[in-house]
C-alpha cells in the first residue's frame, strides 16, 4: 500500500483502530462540502469544467 498513497512511515502506523477512527470521522462529517470540495479540486485534473452552456 505505501508505494501507491502513503510514506512507509505513514503506511507502517496505519492499523484498524486509526481506519476506523478515520472512517467515523468520514461518516460523521458534511457529506455535501466534502463532495464539493472533492469536484472543485478534482474538475481542473480532468480538464473539465462547472459552467453549464
Amino acid at each position: 500500500m505505501s508505494r501507491y498513497f502513503f510514506a512507509q512511515e505513514q503506511a507502517a502506523a496505519l492499523n484498524d483502530d486509526r481506519f476506523g477512527r478515520a472512517l467515523d470521522d468520514l461518516f460523521a462529517s458534511d457529506r455535501t462540502a466534502l463532495l464539493t470540495d472533492f469536484v472543485l479540486r478534482f474538475t481542473p485534473w480532468l480538464n473539465a469544467s462547472c459552467v453549464s452552456k
